[in-house]
């Protein structure tokens, strides 16, 4: 580990945040509602892209 000069920061505990997870958790996912938009979807932006397209895109990107 490196030493680091910088001041520590603290982030304080909120009640809120906790809150807004549990009742993000208490709601289940309706899969079976999902599963159909995705079939219903799937293969809509078949041929939107030219063939290639992707390598075109990265070949673009520094790295």
């Amino acid at each position: 580990m490196m030493p680091n000069e910088q001041p520590r920061q603290s982030v304080p505990e909120m009640d809120i945040g906790l809150g807004a997870v549990e009742a993000a958790d208490a709601v289940p996912p309706n899969v079976e509602e999902r599963r159909a938009t995705i079939a219903a979807t799937a293969g809509s932006l078949a041929g939107a892209f030219s063939p290639g397209y992707l390598n075109l895109t990265r070949d673009d990107w520094p790295g």
